[in-house]
């Protein structure tokens, strides 16, 4: 990784990315350096155009800057996990969630933990594990986009937007999980 400056190998090591995760494009336009980091499998890139911010050139595959947000780095490598993947329900507020996770045997306990959505009596009535986790999660929202509704809750005295839940049947959330599993993820990929 001849192309890497000190500061960069430096913050890939604190942020335990590996060089085989990372991929040089040098030269190469946001949407060229995209699909080819999509062949590659690969996460993240150098030797793109500097952020706006501070002139850091460490992005993910969609073109986000993770030395100012480090937060991008688990939710791309989110993307391609194997996780399980989740329908939860909420009897007191007639909704559910849609959601993912590594560990489905303490998520319905920290739902009903952080109240979140603003109520505690969430049930996880359907999981699935699934390759590509967060990829299976956006394409299950698409799907259910016409039942979208944020829902609120307060944590560390903020206001936290919840973007997961949806006003329908609980049914429909377990079909649209099915409807995307028993088709390729690239055929039901939304057009750019």
């Amino acid at each position: 990784m001849a192309n890497l400056s000190k500061n960069q190998i430096e913050f890939l090591a604190r942020n335990n990315i590996t060089f085989g995760e990372v991929f040089d494009a040098t030269g190469l336009r946001k949407n060229e350096y995209r699909k080819v980091m999509k062949i590659l499998d690969k996460n993240f890139a150098f030797g793109v155009a500097p952020c706006r911010k501070y002139g850091h050139t460490l992005r993910t595959r969609a073109g986000h800057c993770i030395q100012c947000d480090t937060s991008k780095i688990a939710y791309q490598r989110r993307w391609m996990d194997e996780l399980f993947i989740y329908v939860a329900e909420s009897k007191t507020i007639n909704m559910i969630k849609i959601g993912v996770c590594s560990e489905i045997n303490g998520r319905e306990r920290n739902l009903r933990g952080q109240n979140y959505g603003g109520t505690s009596d969430w049930k996880i009535i359907h999981a699935k594990l699934t390759k590509n986790g967060g990829k299976v999660e956006a394409r299950v929202h698409i799907l259910l986009k016409e039942y979208f509704e944020p829902t609120y809750h307060i944590k560390n005295q903020k206001r936290i937007e919840c973007m997961e839940t949806f006003s329908c049947s609980a049914q429909i959330g377990i079909n649209a999980i099915s409807e995307i599993l028993k088709n390729p993820i690239e055929e039901i990929a939304p057009k750019k």
